[in-house]
C-alpha cells in the first residue's frame, strides 16, 4: 500500500481537489435544504415578499448549483482516476516486458490477467467509492453542522458529536465485517480456471470433459455469489446503523429545538432548518460505509500490483527508429535452454550478408534467437540490439480476431493499402486477398480460423515486413510452405532487405543468394 500511495503521490493536489469539489456539492444540498425550510417556515407568517426574495434566490442558487458543482467533480474524480489506472497498467506490461520466459513459468495467467484488468480497476474504489466521498461527507457534514451550531450552540456540539461518531464508527465496522479475504483467491481462481477452459476447449469437446469443466467454474463463481452476499449483508448493516445515526440526530433535534423555541433562544421558523438539516447531512452516506466492507479486498489488491508499480516516464519523448547498419554478431552462443544439446554457434549477419540457421526440429535453433532478443539466459557473446530497430516474427506470433488490414497495421499504422498489397505480392498472397469479397477488410476470425497454416505463417511475416527497421529476426517464417514456395519467397525477401540485417531460422534448406561470397549459412543440427 505504501509503494501504492507513492505511485499515485503526483496525483495527490487533483484528489484531494476532486475531493474539495464534491464535498461543495454536497454543501451546496445541506443549504438548499435549510434555506427550503426557512423560506416554506417563514412564508407561513405572511411576511412582505422582500422578507422572502434572498431566499427564493439562496433556494435557486442552491439547486442549480448543486448539479454543477457535482457535475466538475465528477469530471475531476474519473479523470484522476482513470490516469492511475492508466498509470497503473502501463507499468504492469512494462514489468511484464521486461520479464523473461522463464521468470514467468511459475505465474498463472489469469493471476496476471486479474491483476491488468480487475485489480488495476477495482483499486480505483479506494479514492472514487471510498476516500473521496468520506472527505466530501465529512465537509457537507461540517457545513450542516455548522449551520446548526450558529442557529443552537448546545445542539449543534451534539450533532456534530453524533455525526463523527457515525463517520468513524459505521467505517469501522465496515471494514471488521469485510468479506473480502476469500474473495480475492476466488476470483483468481475463476480467472485461471477461465483462462485454461479456453485452451483446451478442443480437447474438452473431443474427450467429453467440457461439462465437468462447465461444472468448476460455477462452483467457484458460487463461491463468489455468497461472497457478493456477504458484503450486502455487510451494506445493509452499515446502511441500518446510519439510519440509527440520523434519526437518533433527528429525534434529538426536535426535542432540542422544542426546548430552544420554549425558552426563547430561537425564533418558531428556526426549527424546521434544525429539523432537516440532519437530513442533508446523513444523505448518501450509506453508499460510502458500504463501501468500506470491500476495503480488505482493495488492500490486497492493492497489495498484489506493488511489485509491478514502477516510475513511468511522462516526459513524451519516444526513441525515433534507428536505420543505421547494424552488425550482427555472435560468438560461442549456447542458450541455456539446449545447453549440452547444441554446440557452441558463431556467426554474423550484415546487411546485403543475411543469414540462415538451419537444422531439424527441435534441435535449438528458435533458442538462438530468444537468446539475441534476451528471452533465454546464455553463455557467449552477442550484439546488444535496439528494440526500436528490430522487427522480429516468432513462431508464436498472434492474428487478432479483426481485418486482414487491421492485422497487418499492427507494426506500422500508418502504412497504405497499396504498400500493403505490395508486401502481400512478396508473400505470394495477393491474389488470394484480391479474390476475397471484402479484399483487406475481411474479418480473418480469432487465431486466424478461416485460413491454411501456411496462410496465416505468410500473413505474419508480411506484417513484419511492413515495418521499417535495421535488423530483421524471422523465426520459421516458411512453416507448412513446400520447398519451392518457401525459396521463392525467401528471395524476395532477401532483395527487399538487401539493404537491412537479416536472419531466418528454418528447418526447409534454403539458399538466399546465387552468389556464395554473400551467404551465410549455419547448421545446427545436435
Amino acid at each position: 500500500m505504501k509503494k501504492l500511495a507513492r505511485f499515485i503521490r503526483p496525483q495527490m493536489p487533483a484528489l484531494l481537489q476532486a475531493g474539495i469539489i464534491a464535498g461543495i456539492s454536497l454543501s451546496m444540498s445541506v443549504g438548499l435544504l435549510a434555506c427550503s425550510a426557512w423560506l416554506i417556515s417563514m412564508a407561513s407568517t405572511r411576511p412582505p415578499i422582500l422578507i422572502l426574495e434572498v431566499a427564493i434566490v439562496a433556494v435557486r442558487f442552491f439547486g442549480l448549483g448543486r448539479g454543477v458543482v457535482r457535475y466538475f467533480a465528477r469530471i475531476r474524480e474519473h479523470d484522476v482516476a482513470l490516469n492511475i489506472q492508466t498509470r497503473i497498467r502501463q507499468s504492469i506490461y512494462s514489468t511484464m516486458e521486461e520479464k523473461m520466459p522463464t521468470e514467468l513459468i511459475g505465474i498463472q495467467r489469469g493471476k496476471i490477467l486479474q491483476q491488468v484488468v480487475t485489480d488495476s480497476e477495482a483499486i480505483q474504489d479506494l479514492w472514487l467509492r471510498i476516500a473521496l466521498p468520506w472527505i466530501a461527507a465529512l465537509v457537507s457534514g461540517a457545513s450542516g453542522i455548522g449551520i446548526i451550531y450558529w442557529l443552537d450552540h448546545a445542539f449543534g456540539i451534539l450533532a456534530g458529536a453524533i455525526f463523527l461518531a457515525a463517520m468513524f464508527v459505521i467505517s469501522f465496522v465496515s471494514i471488521l465485517t469485510s468479506a473480502g479475504s476469500e474473495q480475492r483467491a476466488t476470483e483468481e481462481e475463476l480467472f485461471d480456471g477461465f483462462i485454461q477452459a479456453c485452451d483446451s476447449i478442443e480437447e474438452s469437446l473431443v474427450f467429453g470433459t467440457n461439462s465437468a469443466v462447465r461444472d468448476e467454474l460455477m462452483k467457484t463463481q458460487e463461491k463468489i455469489s455468497q461472497n457478493e452476499r456477504k458484503l450486502s449483508s455487510v451494506a445493509g448493516i452499515a446502511e441500518s446503523l446510519q439510519a440509527l445515526f440520523a434519526g437518533s440526530t433527528i429525534g434529538l433535534a426536535i426535542i432540542a429545538s422544542a426546548h430552544a423555541y420554549g425558552v426563547g433562544k430561537i425564533p418558531g421558523v428556526n426549527i424546521a432548518v434544525i429539523v432537516l438539516i440532519p437530513l442533508a447531512i446523513y444523505d448518501g452516506l450509506p453508499l460510502t460505509f458500504a463501501a468500506f466492507s470491500q476495503v480488505t479486498t482493495l488492500m490486497k489488491r492493492a497489495d498484489s500490483l506493488a511489485p509491478y508499480l514502477q516510475q513511468i516516464l511522462e516526459d513524451g519523448v519516444s526513441n525515433q527508429l534507428s536505420h543505421e547498419d547494424v552488425v550482427l554478431k555472435f560468438t560461442n552462443l549456447v542458450p541455456n535452454t539446449v545447453a549440452g544439446r547444441l554446440a557452441p554457434v558463431t556467426a554474423e549477419a550484415s546487411p546485403g550478408k543475411p543469414l540462415v540457421i538451419q537444422g531439424r526440429s527441435g534441435c535449438g535453433k528458435s533458442s538462438i534467437i530468444n537468446a539475441i532478443l534476451g528471452f533465454v539466459d546464455y553463455t557467449g557473446e552477442i550484439t546488444k540490439l535496439d528494440s526500436g530497430s528490430t522487427s522480429v516474427m516468432l513462431q508464436n506470433d498472434h492474428l487478432f480476431a479483426t481485418s486482414i488490414r487491421e492485422n497487418l497495421k499492427i507494426g506500422r499504422p500508418e502504412v497504405s493499402d497499396r504498400e500493403i498489397m505490395q508486401i502481400l505480392e512478396v508473400v505470394e498472397l495477393g491474389s488470394l486477398i484480391q479474390s476475397m469479397p471484402e479484399g483487406l477488410d475481411t474479418h480473418i476470425g480469432p487465431y486466424g480460423f478461416n485460413l491454411s497454416g501456411g496462410e496465416k505463417q505468410r500473413l505474419k511475416l508480411a506484417r513484419v515486413l511492413l515495418r521499417h527497421t535495421s535488423v530483421y529476426l524471422l523465426d520459421e517464417p516458411f512453416e507448412y510452405l513446400d520447398v519451392q514456395m518457401a525459396q521463392r519467397i525467401a528471395l524476395k525477401i532477401e532483395r527487399i532487405l538487401v539493404t537491412k540485417t537479416l536472419l531466418i531460422v528454418s528447418h526447409l534448406p534454403l539458399r538466399l543468394s546465387e552468389q556464395s561470397n554473400t551467404l551465410g549459412l549455419v547448421s545446427v543440427n545436435s
